[in-house]
């Protein structure tokens, strides 16, 4: 089980976190967001593991919130890539963020028409799948 960020590395991610989302005249920054906080929360429970690329972005020496977000994308880009990622994810899980952007969310469509598979999928482009052997792969031995 990974441990959870400590508050320390939180408050240095949330300065990092500024320095990627400043506040714009249209978008608030990530501080206005507290996307380091229960957004990051939820991020991070869909996906444990990032918490080492954010535990790495946290711990660069550079005082400078940006020189460190400069110098992980130098130094790794791929811990880069995750960590900040992270922070994206979680800027745009703030409701204020997703209706400026005009993002409603996820929504169901409630229940599939009958016919409206025929719709989608018209026989040339599924006539392929159809005419193939079917696909099984079995699961190892337990």
């Amino acid at each position: 089980m990974t441990e959870p960020l400590t508050d320390a590395e939180r408050m240095r991610l949330a300065a990092i976190a500024v320095a990627l989302f400043p506040a714009s005249a249209t978008m608030p920054s990530a501080a206005d967001t507290g996307a380091t906080g229960k957004w990051l929360d939820r991020v991070l429970a869909a996906d444990p593991l990032r918490t080492t690329a954010l535990r790495a972005l946290a711990g660069r020496s550079e005082t400078d919130p940006w020189a460190a977000a400069e110098g992980l994308f130098r130094d790794d880009p791929a811990t880069f890539e995750d960590a900040s990622d992270s922070l994206v994810m979680a800027y745009y899980m703030h409701p204020g963020v997703r209706k400026r952007i005009g993002y409603p969310g996820q929504k169901g469509q409630g229940p599939i028409a009958p016919d409206e598979a025929e719709h989608y999928l018209p026989d040339e482009l599924i006539a392929p799948m159809r005419s193939r052997a079917p696909l099984y792969v079995p699961t190892p031995d337990a």
